[in-house]
C-alpha cells in the first residue's frame, strides 16, 4: 500500500461538522445516548471563547435532537389517537347495526 506523500494528517482542533439538519416534517437522528451536558468552569473568567462555542453547538444540536423526539412522539401519540377512534367508530357501527 503507498504512504501518504507530502503534508502528514493532523488531528484538527475544530468541532465535528453539525449533522444535517432536518427540513420541516422531517426527523432528525437522535443524539448519541451518554453524551452528558459538560458544565461551564465555575469561574467564568478562565473560560476560553472556543469553550463557549464549542458548548453551545453541542447544545444546539443536542436540543434539535430533543425537538426530533418530541415531533416523534407527538406523532406516534397522534396515530395511537387515531387508531383508537377507528377502533371506537367500528363498534359503535356494528353496535348500530345490529340494533
Amino acid at each position: 500500500m503507498a504512504e501518504p506523500t507530502g503534508k502528514s494528517r493532523q488531528k484538527s482542533n475544530k468541532a465535528s461538522p453539525a449533522p444535517p439538519r432536518a427540513s420541516k416534517g422531517q426527523i432528525a437522528p437522535p443524539a448519541k445516548p451518554g453524551k452528558a451536558a459538560k458544565p461551564v468552569a465555575a469561574n467564568p473568567g478562565k473560560v476560553s471563547l472556543a469553550s463557549v462555542i464549542a458548548e453551545r453547538d453541542r447544545l444546539k444540536i443536542e436540543l434539535a435532537a430533543a425537538q426530533a423526539r418530541i415531533l416523534e412522539l407527538e406523532k406516534a401519540r397522534q396515530d395511537a389517537i387515531n387508531r383508537i377512534d377507528w377502533v371506537i367508530d367500528s363498534l359503535q357501527g356494528l353496535k348500530k347495526s345490529r340494533a
